[in-house]
């Protein structure tokens, strides 16, 4: 489980998360959404320890998260980031080998890498495993990198708009892959979208961020109604209800 606990973070003099107090349940699959400049991936990289709060505390399995070793942390939680540059000319199965790298640190066992072609199979990045990284496309750019985060085996994983550079097919292709992972695996999920029906598909929970601040937090009917996304996204929305399925879209 993880307790965040007055959480705030400024960059300068401008404050871009205000005292944000919620609560992540153990194998649950939580998405994040809001505006641009929401503070999403603010909140993201704190979960991540990318940053460090002005003031606060997240709780990962009733222990502080800063009082965790890197070496522990990293067999934790595991972070998709927004962007994943990698200049390096490796293949695919050597980025997904990366994965292991908190567990092995370097030698990898024959148990490491059961586990690094158990995930390429589940990702399907095992059809182009001795492609390098730099030719692939976006889409399966991405995908190399969720099969690595993946063999972290870590019970958190954090995503940071990992589909923008997906289609409509692969994206669902994606969260389901990630949803079934998160249900037969007891991993807690928690991932940036833009796209709020996604969010409606597949979440437990839904944390709704403006102006740095939780403005809903909840199941999907607490936070996608018309008031609430309304507010959100400083734009109206119309929600109706398809074979008892939310869909939100724009009035």
């Amino acid at each position: 489980m993880i307790e965040i606990h007055n959480l705030s973070m400024s960059y300068g003099s401008r404050q871009v998360l205000h005292n944000i107090n919620l609560n992540i349940e153990k194998g649950s699959f939580n998405i994040v959404v809001g505006g641009n400049g929401a503070g999403k991936s603010t909140f993201i990289n704190l979960l991540g320890s990318l940053l460090s709060a002005d003031s606060g505390e997240i709780i990962l399995d009733k222990q502080p998260l800063h009082k965790y070793k890197r070496t522990d942390k990293a067999k934790k939680i595991a972070l998709l980031k927004q962007e994943n540059k990698l200049d390096l000319n490796i293949t695919v199965k050597d980025l997904v080998s990366f994965g292991r790298f908190p567990h092995s640190k370097g030698s990898l066992t024959k148990m490491d890498h059961e586990i690094i072609e158990h995930y390429m199979q589940k990702t399907a990045t095992d059809e182009y495993a001795h492609r390098p990284i730099n030719q692939l496309s976006g889409g399966q750019r991405q995908r190399a990198f969720l099969a690595m985060i993946l063999a972290q085996q870590t019970d958190v994983i954090l995503l940071d708009e990992p589909l923008a550079s997906l289609d409509l097919k692969h994206s669902v292709e994606f969260v389901s892959l990630l949803k079934e992972i998160c249900t037969t695996e007891n991993r807690t999920v928690v991932m940036i979208v833009h796209d709020i029906n996604i969010a409606t598909m597949f979440a437990d929970q839904i944390i709704a961020l403006k102006d740095g601040h939780v403005r809903a937090c909840g199941c999907i009917s607490n936070v996608m109604n018309k008031s609430c996304l309304s507010d959100i996204f400083g734009v109206e929305f119309e929600v109706t209800n398809i074979d008892e399925r939310l869909i939100c879209f724009v009035k």
